[in-house]
């Protein structure tokens, strides 16, 4: 069985990214689907003494319509890379692991891209690194994906060679049609990663932060924590046979 995750190619992703891709023998990043300006596509959050902060990704938009994920193009005109690597530095310098990490990113912050995917990209692989993750990354655009094709997640899992899809509650209740998985002999996994409780600096734990904050406070190690209580294939093995109802 080869088990495919799909997710949106976020900036600093949180963690639930990272718990699909310790399960999974493949990633989806869906970059042919269209941009929005709300979410976490060109930001993300970190914490700091008076809270979350975000950090944001200035993209060029005005005037450009309907654009792709992947053809979105970063205003290098403003010192956004700077200004990011600056707060990491000041807000996660007394970290127990930042210092172990530090010269990852500040690579990652000292290339100039051009396309927010790009970028996008390169920071997961640069989490990937850290938490020890070699799961191959696909991007759909890259797949022969087009905007408007509905069944285009069930085409590409089985380009890639996938026979399960790992599907979180979010997908389940709004992005995944059962019969069409089911009429492609792709499994359906359900998975709900956990999201615990971890050590933080600056007082009250903030949730759904970007996974920089998790790996500088706790390490690469712990995610190989959470993969041993949330293996995938434990859950396949419970459903491989379902037949999902035709209506």
């Amino acid at each position: 069985m080869k088990i495919v995750a799909a997710h949106l190619p976020a900036y600093l992703p949180g963690l639930e990214l990272f718990c699909k891709m310790a399960q999974a023998d493949a990633v989806i990043l869906a970059d042919h689907l269209q941009y929005s300006k709300h979410g976490v596509l060109n930001r993300n959050r970190i914490k700091t003494p008076e809270g979350a902060r975000w950090l944001t990704v200035p993209v060029l938009t005005k005037g450009r319509g309907r654009q792709a994920i992947h053809a979105v193009e970063i205003n290098n005109n403003e010192r956004w890379a700077l200004t990011h690597w600056r707060a990491l530095q000041t807000h996660y310098n007394k970290s127990p692991y930042f210092m172990h990490y530090a010269d990852r990113f500040e690579g990652l912050y000292h290339t100039e891209w051009r396309r927010l995917i790009e970028l996008n990209v390169a920071g997961i692989r640069t989490l990937c690194a850290c938490l020890k993750l070699d799961t191959p990354i696909h991007l759909s655009s890259e797949c022969g994906a087009v905007t408007g094709n509905k069944n285009w997640l069930v085409e590409l899992i089985k380009r890639i060679g996938g026979t399960a899809y790992l599907a979180s509650p979010g997908q389940r209740a709004h992005a995944v049609r059962e019969n069409d998985f089911s009429a492609a002999g792709i499994t359906l996994i359900d998975t709900n990663p956990p999201m615990p409780r971890y050590h933080q600096l600056y007082g009250e734990f903030i949730p759904d932060l970007s996974m920089v904050d998790l790996l500088f406070n706790e390490g690469g190690h712990y995610l190989g924590e959470l993969r041993k209580k949330n293996d995938a294939r434990g859950f396949a093995g419970r459903i491989a046979n379902t037949d999902f109802p035709s209506s």
